[in-house]
């Protein structure tokens, strides 16, 4: 079973271009298959070895840009070995905080329960 400490979020190539997300590490731009708040698992023509540690530069919408430090932790030949598949673990680098559990919104969640002085009209006056 794999099971992942931090909820995973894929990036599709139409979003990535509308958004205009870059990602280099060290130098070499990336195509990012998804991120977590505790790392990123891209596809690289660049071949990083496990252990590594890496810079990261994740450009978005070419305003802003985050620089992190990196440690490589899986690489793999992926694309019939026409790139590497590479996971890198940023938590060693920054603090983590993570949001809470996701919840509904009372107003949204079936279980809600109106207030008896609420008056519902249930039919159709005629």
């Amino acid at each position: 079973m794999n099971e992942r400490r931090y909820e995973r979020y894929a990036i599709n190539d139409t979003e990535n271009e509308k958004a205009k997300i870059v990602v280099i590490i060290e130098g070499t731009p990336v195509h990012v298959v998804n991120f977590s708040l505790g790392g990123l698992y891209v596809f690289s023509e660049k071949y990083f070895p496990e252990g590594a540690m890496v810079n990261l530069s994740i450009e978005l919408e070419q305003k802003d840009e985050m620089k992190l430090m990196g440690r490589v932790v899986r690489a793999s030949s992926v694309m019939n070995g026409a790139s590497w598949g590479i996971a890198f673990d940023l938590t060693r680098t920054y603090s983590v905080k993570q949001g809470p559990e996701r919840r509904r919104h009372p107003r949204q969640s079936p279980e809600t329960k109106l207030p008896k002085t609420t008056k519902l009209r249930t039919g159709l006056k005629t």
